[in-house]
């Protein structure tokens, strides 16, 4: 991995920022990188950013997605998620689904670090057409898999004209 901009055709950001140590910080109860943003976040919505920024550099191609092995963007959430003790469905749509069925949705305006991100940019008959889901890591950056770079990726948030909705699933500390 490449510290520094690098432009992402799916979106603009980089899989680091020039100041990326600026917006991480060690988080002494869990020992891992958590992201540090300027607004209110839950501690348990820290600890899934946290997660999901171990796994970056990782490889992703959804064809042979497995959170254990290759991940794509939902496997990267249902991964983070189950180990913080919650279970999350397996595909983006299935996410989406979920969380409006349990309430869990939010405004785009309340995102918080942890909450989960979900595009569409095609149509393609998945719940609301929903293709893509990233999680947020606050101060306007994502963690997501990057299709375009074929890994695990901090990057600014991107496309928000093609965000369909956002969620919170609570977790376990």
């Amino acid at each position: 991995m490449t510290a520094g901009a690098s432009p992402d055709p799916a979106g603009s950001g980089s899989e680091f920022p020039a100041d990326f140590s600026a917006d991480l910080s060690v988080d002494p109860a869990s020992g891992f990188l958590a992201p540090v943003s300027r607004g209110s976040s839950s501690g348990s919505g820290a600890a899934v950013a946290a997660m999901a920024l171990t796994r970056l550099g990782d490889s992703c191609f959804q064809p042979q997605a497995a959170p254990g092995e290759y991940l794509d963007c939902s496997a990267l959430v249902q991964w983070c998620y189950e180990r913080l003790g919650a279970s999350v469905p397996r595909t983006a749509a299935d996410q989406a689904k979920y969380c409006q069925e349990h309430f869990l949705t939010i405004p785009r305006s309340q995102l918080q670090c942890g909450d989960l991100i979900f595009w569409s940019f095609e149509k393609n008959g998945r719940f609301q057409n929903i293709s893509h889901t990233g999680i947020y890591a606050g101060d306007g950056k994502i963690i997501d898999a990057s299709y375009s770079r074929s890994q695990v990726v901090y990057r600014d948030l991107y496309d928000p004209e093609k965000i369909v909705m956002c969620g919170r699933i609570p977790v376990k500390q």
